[in-house]
């Protein structure tokens, strides 16, 4: 990175889930979550990553106890969960956008082909007529 810092965002750092949840993982959970702690400890080490933001708020805590440098790890509010309550004129936008009767399925952030854009845009026709008329997607980038 020629010297730049580098952060970036960790959606489901799943390694600290056995000391919240009281089940037993699986062998595959425990391959996964060993290989996870492996690697979170060398990239927690690299000196040219300066924070890693997490949607979970209880792994921020979890990387402070358990890796050398876990306190490049901060917590990120989940952008799904509002802080503040909607405005009347959000809210009439929403009940308009999406009627009562229907499902949302929403699918945020860069509209590419790695999001599954197209592999949707794909399988929409595939969707029977009964189901199609119960959904409503978005797609916001």
């Amino acid at each position: 990175m020629a010297g730049r810092p580098v952060s970036g965002i960790l959606f489901r750092p799943s390694v600290h889930y056995h000391e919240i949840n009281s089940t037993l993982p699986t062998w595959r959970e425990r391959l996964r979550d060993g290989c996870k702690e492996i690697f979170y400890r060398w990239m927690l080490c690299n000196p040219a990553l300066e924070t890693v933001l997490s949607l979970d708020p209880y792994f921020p805590r979890y990387a402070i106890d358990h890796y050398r440098h876990g306190s490049k790890v901060r917590a990120l509010p989940d952008p799904a969960q509002r802080l503040i309550e909607p405005t009347r004129a959000e809210t009439d936008l929403a009940a308009i956008a999406i009627p009562e009767d229907r499902v949302g399925f929403f699918l945020f952030g860069e509209l590419s082909a790695r999001k599954g854009v197209i592999t949707l845009l794909d399988a929409l026709p595939r969707l029977p007529a009964e189901s199609a008329g119960k959904a409503a997607i978005v797609i916001a980038g």
